[in-house]
């Protein structure tokens, strides 16, 4: 009898508790089912962990990366909006025009902002990228300032974006890395020594009124015009328009140009087939010392821009500025030079070019708080951008940075940055330009610094 009670005892044993399971395991699904349902709704997604990647893992460095932290931290909050990046693709070499650039740019934003989704892609041109910008294929571009000019002021375009349907207008994030306008020309003809000499004209001497007059007779049979080789993919092109427009040169009249990249004009004029070479590069270039190293016969020169009017140039163009080359760093023992009336010796050897800036510029898709990233990313990694060795002779500048000479409209993240360090500001006080990117300008902050004597 007693075996026979703990068989029953066991087995009542055993049903008491197979219930129990049955119970947890019916919780358990319907909480895992609540649970998928909550993240259907609400849409969130399992990982909270960002794996930050190089774009530059599988080619050859183009920088010391080590100069840049690398960050792989948690974020606990980033921004989950997909975010395209627009870059230069040149057919001609890789390493000009910004290429290093925009890299260095791209690699900051992967290891440092919070933006979770970035992706890059390439175009031909800086007017591909703007035109892009415009229809919302690309989020962030890199834009020169003669090409933002040049859109700005199509009327087509402008119609377009009135209306609203497929162009949206772009906003201006902050400025960028300046380029310098190189004009390389051949001394085998009979010599340009003028940047008139170009379209065969003499200017005289200033009016009564301070503006340059000249004799407007040219040779105008095609066997005496300049040739002058451009790469019309580049803002070069646009650059030795706006000067030649400004001089009252006509092309097909004054000069032909030639189209072709730079490594093909570069041998061109080094050969003397082109009169002229128009190039756009950060300085000092190094192609343009490759260009002069290897010019044995001495054929080259570089010409100078003092003979155009500074006033009324960049009063028209007004993102231009007067720009100086140091012909020391051009090649060894290029001066003593003479250009026609200008000399250049060992203890004067500044050239007088122009220069321009690229615009780092987002379309209308990028909200305040992308826009809040990428300019505090830039802004905050300003020393390890100026490590490059293209931004030695012309670094970035933290007041320079929010300086948009062609009016663009703000992102609003970059109004909500700019207003926080003081780089704008409503409260009415003479003394908030001491506090100029550093911090918001109120009474509270103005007491603080005055307090602490910062103020002299």
């Amino acid at each position: 009898m007693a075996k026979t009670n703990n068989i029953f005892d066991y087995n009542k044993y055993i049903m008491k508790y197979s219930n129990r399971y049955n119970i947890l395991s019916s919780i358990n699904i319907i909480l895992c089912l609540v649970i998928v349902i909550l993240l259907y709704i609400y849409k969130i997604k399992p990982e909270h962990f960002i794996t930050w990647f190089s774009p530059d893992d599988k080619i050859p460095k183009y920088d010391k990366l080590d100069t840049l932290p690398k960050t792989y931290t948690c974020r606990r909050h980033y921004i989950k909006q997909d975010v395209v990046i627009g870059t230069y693709n040149y057919k001609g070499d890789k390493n000009m025009y910004s290429h290093q650039f925009s890299n260095k740019i791209i690699d900051i934003l992967l290891h440092q902002s919070n933006i979770a989704h970035i992706k890059t892609r390439k175009f031909a041109t800086d007017e591909i990228i703007y035109s892009k910008l415009l229809d919302g294929t690309v989020d962030i571009g890199l834009v020169s300032t003669p090409i933002i000019h040049k859109m700005m002021n199509n009327n087509k375009l402008n119609n377009e974006i009135k209306r609203g349907l497929k162009l949206k207008p772009v906003n201006f994030i902050t400025s960028m890395n300046t380029l310098f306008i190189y004009f390389i020309v051949s001394k085998r003809f009979d010599g340009i020594t003028s940047i008139f000499d170009i379209a065969n004209i003499k200017p005289h001497k200033e009016n009564k009124y301070g503006y340059s007059v000249y004799d407007s007779s040219v040779h105008k049979h095609k066997d005496y015009r300049k040739k002058i080789g451009v790469d019309k993919n580049t803002p070069a092109y646009l650059c030795a328009k706006n000067i030649f427009d400004h001089l009252k040169f006509i092309e097909g009249v004054h000069y032909d140009f030639v189209f072709n990249d730079y490594k093909t004009n570069a041998a061109k004029v080094n050969s003397g087939e082109l009169h002229c070479l128009i190039q756009t590069d950060i300085y000092p270039s190094k192609h343009i010392t490759e260009l002069f190293s290897v010019n044995i016969n001495n054929t080259l020169q570089l010409l100078p821009l003092d003979e155009i009017n500074q006033e009324d140039f960049t009063s028209k163009y007004v993102f231009y500025k007067p720009g100086y080359i140091n012909l020391h760093r051009i090649s060894d023992n290029y001066t003593p030079k003479v250009i026609g009336e200008f000399k250049y010796t060992t203890f004067k050897p500044m050239l007088t070019t122009y220069t321009f800036n690229n615009y780092l510029l987002g379309s209308e898709k990028v909200n305040n708080e992308v826009g809040l990233s990428v300019i505090n990313t830039v802004f905050n990694n300003i020393d390890n951008i100026n490590k490059l060795p293209s931004m030695l002779s012309t670094p970035l500048d933290k007041y320079n940075l929010v300086h948009d000479f062609l009016y663009i409209p703000l992102n609003k993240g970059v109004i909500i940055y700019y207003y926080e360090n003081g780089y704008i500001t409503d409260y009415k006080d003479p003394a908030c330009k001491y506090l100029v990117g550093n911090m918001k300008c109120s009474k509270h902050n103005l007491d603080i610094v005055t307090s602490k004597d910062i103020i002299v």
